[in-house]
């Protein structure tokens, strides 16, 4: 598989804004290989793959692992979609403060792991592989909690793995523009997902809402749908031109 049909490798599909990506490129008819923590379950993979026609499963969740199960299943990357969000960590955790060395060092390492780290390690093979072919697009799907003047109160551990991925974007995309690879970062601030920071998000739960209103101007919440052009833009290549760029998708709140 692989020739004309356009493949996206995708992070962390059921999770973030993975549902939006896959709305989004797939109504530009691409394949799209998925990675997902619950795809270890083959009930899960199988029910994944007949809900999405076309679009298929990783049995590996590893960064390295997962792809090259997908280099060897179609041969190419034309767009690469980082969607990472914490791992192993408790969203409910008290915000380890200065005052609270231990903790706080913890606390980082756990988020620039998940948040920065990551990506590293996955990017790792992207690149090569995209090399190979002559371009590509990665998109990595970040935050804007750290773009925000003044700061919202977060854990410092992942206001610095979010942050540091919006500044490799910056880094990446002038080494990579000369062989014809954008790298831009997608930065949301309140979007709607099953596991909204630091709490699952209840759209309709009166002191989250308080919080959204205010610091996001247009008082509300951001929208799968309303991303999800933003990603097919990107993933296509159609704006080339567009690279290095940390974009916010925040209701003006950042």
């Amino acid at each position: 598989m692989g020739g004309h049909t356009k493949v996206a490798f995708l992070t962390n599909a059921l999770e973030y804004v993975g549902p939006a990506a896959i709305l989004s490129l797939a109504s530009d008819g691409w394949t799209i290989f998925c990675q997902d923590d619950s795809f270890s379950s083959w009930e899960k993979r199988d029910h994944f793959e007949r809900a999405n026609p076309g679009h298929f499963a990783a049995e590996c969740s590893g960064s390295a692992e997962f792809i090259e199960e997908g280099l060897k299943r179609f041969g190419k990357i034309d767009c690469f979609i980082s969607n990472e969000i914490p791992k192993n960590i408790s969203y409910s955790m008290n915000i380890a403060t200065l005052s609270e060395v231990n903790d706080l060092l913890l606390d980082a390492e756990a988020f620039i792991d998940s948040l920065l780290a990551s990506p590293i390690r996955l990017l790792r093979s992207v690149v090569p592989a995209m090399k190979t072919v002559g371009g590509g697009s990665i998109i990595l799907i970040t935050s804007g909690a750290p773009l925000r003047s003044p700061a919202i109160r977060l854990p410092h551990g992942y206001l610095a793995g979010r942050a540091g991925a919006n500044a490799m974007v910056k880094s990446l995309a002038v080494e990579l523009a000369p062989l014809g690879i954008q790298v831009n970062a997608i930065a949301p601030f309140f979007i709607y997902s099953r596991n909204g920071f630091p709490e699952p998000l209840g759209a309709d739960d009166p002191q989250v809402q308080a919080i959204v209103n205010s610091v996001v101007p247009a008082q509300r919440v951001g929208r799968w749908e309303e991303i999800a052009p933003l990603i097919r833009l990107l993933a296509s290549g159609e704006a080339g031109f567009v690279s290095g760029q940390v974009i916010a998708f925040s209701g003006a709140g950042c």
